[in-house]
Formats: structure tokens, sequence, C-alpha cells
């Protein structure tokens, strides 16, 4: 009878015949209780299990398979075993499964810049705030990894990820010559930069690319990059790594890898209502005291130029995480990989920490969810002998 009955169940059923407990009763008798008085008194749902045994014709077909009994006098005790062996073999009434409710599909889009990759600077060289060098670099990517795959992994427990797009915003390499004094905070070679730098966005890609239906992969340039005033404009180390990056992939055939120079605008297929800009962010100067302002008035010229609509700006080069709302969207400003940098503390007095940005995307209500992405810790600083804080060796 557990089958379909729970042990309450039953123990409600045998109840409802304590009046009878003493007496003999036919099952014509039962049928009669179960069909009328029996239905009147008990709890809701043994009165929706009994209705439907008599409306399947279950009730009566438990009566008839026993005829040689229907006459007999039986126990209140020999009713309940009756009852469990008989209902036990039962077929269950068909009743509609509900469907599981589909999940609403979203789409990732991922924010990854300035990771300056061949950059060395020590302790020394930001007061005791930060070091990064490529060993660093090489560990802040572990935790990066860690904490993408558990971003992935919650969005995931509530949605469909259906794609990811993942926005490279340039300054992926340190390059050279892009300052004086330069070459006295590098620890990698251009070339090592650059084919590294590409093997790491390929394999990042082919990592998202098990994990998701679809990844698209867009990629900015930044001054970073650059070459020597005798190159083209446009001739940049960051666009040789992604063009590294691109040959490593190009037979994923769920990943597309779109390359743009300075300015990208795209619409992610699985969003298509929404309408993305992403450039690397060097025309907003360091010391600009608003800089997602700047970064509005750009949507907004380009909208005047190509009377497209921009719900979502994005770009780095600042080093420092923020966002600003505008009309039917939002600016964000991606982190750094770096954190404190000698650069941005002497031109802009600014504090800044290693992060990184992922923004979740619903087709119809844009973006539903913003991640930041922690790649290192503030260090803690231990008194000396004479208790003076010191925050390097």
């Amino acid at each position: 009878m557990s089958k379909y009955w729970t042990e309450d169940e039953l123990t409600t059923l045998v109840t409802s015949f304590s009046d009878i407990a003493a007496s003999d009763i036919s099952l014509r008798e039962i049928a009669d209780i179960l069909s009328g008085t029996l239905t009147d008194r008990s709890p809701e749902s043994i009165r929706k299990k009994l209705m439907s045994l008599q409306t399947s014709g279950e009730l009566e077909e438990l009566i008839n398979q026993t005829s040689e009994m229907s006459d007999s006098k039986i126990s209140s005790k020999e009713f309940v075993d009756y009852i469990d062996r008989r209902c036990v073999s039962l077929p269950s009434r068909p009743f509609p499964v509900p469907s599981e409710r589909p999940r609403n599909p979203v789409v990732v889009n991922i924010l990854m810049g300035d990771t300056q990759y061949g950059m060395s600077f020590t302790e020394r060289d930001t007061y005791g705030l930060n070091k990064y060098d490529s060993k660093e670099f090489t560990n802040r990517l572990k935790v990066y990894m860690s904490q993408l795959n558990d971003a992935l992994h919650s969005i995931a427990a509530s949605r469909d990820i259906v794609s990811v797009s993942i926005s490279f915003l340039g300054d992926m390499v340190e390059g050279f010559g892009i300052f004086r004094g330069q070459q006295n905070f590098l620890d990698k070679k251009i070339s090592d930069q650059v084919f590294d730098m590409g093997d790491i966005m390929a394999e990042l890609v082919m990592w998202l690319a098990e994990r998701v239906p679809k990844v698209y992969a867009h990629c900015v340039s930044g001054n970073h990059g650059r070459m020597s005033k005798d190159h083209h404009p446009n001739d940049n180390f960051d666009n040789m790594a992604y063009k590294i990056m691109q040959r490593r992939v190009e037979n994923q055939e769920n990943v597309n890898v779109y390359i743009y120079d300075k300015v990208g605008v795209y619409r992610i297929p699985e969003a298509s209502n929404f309408t993305w800009l992403i450039s690397h962010g060097e025309e907003v100067p360091f010391n600009s005291g608003r800089p997602a302002n700047s970064a509005t008035k750009k949507a907004d010229n380009y909208k005047a130029i190509t009377n497209v609509g921009v719900n979502y700006v994005c770009f780095g080069h600042l080093h420092k995480e923020a966002s600003v709302s505008i009309p039917y969207g939002k600016v964000y400003i991606n982190g750094s990989w770096i954190g404190g940098h000698p650069l941005v503390l002497s031109r802009a007095n600014d504090i800044t920490s290693a992060s990184q940005t992922i923004l979740v995307v619903d087709p119809d209500d844009g973006v539903i969810q913003e991640h930041t992405l922690m790649l290192s810790r503030p260090k803690e600083l231990l008194p000396d002998d004479e208790l003076i804080l010191v925050p390097y060796e």
C-alpha cells in the first residue's frame, strides 16, 4: 500500500474505521463506507485518492477480484491487511507529470585586459603595495581560472549559459619602447610576450569551448602593443598575439574570433537586443575626474555617426574598476591584472587592486549580474623589532 499511500494516510484510513473495530463487515459494506462516509470524514489527500479509485473503477475491480469473500465477514485488521495487499498490486492511476520549467538562457560576457604580460616591478617600486612579473602573472592566472570556474558554476546553477563572449580589451602584452626607461621594467622579450600571451589566450578560449555551447572572442588592441612611429598605426603586438590565438583555435567549431583595431562594436547572437562597444580606453586620460563620463560621450558620438545605439561600453586602460549607468545601458571600466602600478601611482596618485569583471546578460533584460574576480589580496604588514611597519624587505 505504501506504493500509493503514505504511512500517515494509511494510519488515518485505519483510524477512520475505529468505530467498527469490533464489528464484522462485508466487503460490500466496506465499499459503501469508502464511497460515502469515509470520504466525507477523511483528510483531503485520502479523499482524493479514494475518489480516484471509484472514478477509475479500481475499487469495483478490488471488490470483484475477491467475489469469494464478498459475503464473508472479516475483522478490521483483516480488512487493513487485505487493502494493503490489494492496493500494492493495483496499477497507478495516470496523472499529468509537471514538466520541468525550462531555465531562462543567459549569456556571459567576460572582460579581460591589461595583463601587460612581460612587465616586472618590485614592491619598492610601489611603496610596498604590489609586485608584478611573469611569475606573479602565472600565480594570478591560477586564481583567475579558479574564480572564473566558480562563477560559471554559480551562474549555471540557476540559468542555462548558452554562450560566452570574452572581450579582450588590449594591453595584453607589456610591449617595448612605450615610455622612457621601460626596459628596466621588463622580464620578457617582446617575442616571448607575444607568443606566450597568444598561447595563454588560446588555452583560455579552448577551456571555455569545452564548457559552453558557443564562444565568441572579441579583440581590440591597446597602447602598450604599439610599435614605433615608423610602423602603420594599426600594427600592434596585441594584434599579433590575437592572430596566434586565432590560429590556435580556428579548428574548434564552436569558437568565433573577431579582431578589431581600436574599437569593436558587436551584438551577441544569443542576446541580440543589445549593442556592445569595446575599446582599450586610452583616449580617456588618467587624470580625468570622471572617466566614465568620457566613455558615455564616446557612446553618444558613435551613435551619432553610425545611427547605432550603444547599450554597453567596455574599456580598460585606467587599471581601476568602475561603472556608471547610461540610458538603456551602462559603462564598464575593467580593472587590471597588475594592481598597484608605478606609472599609475606617479601620474594619477591612484591606488588600485588587481581585478577583472564578468557580466551576465539576459537576452531580454540586458546585464542582470556583475561579478568581480579579485586576483590579489592586500599584503599583511608586520612590524619589525622597532615596531615599524615595513612593507618590503
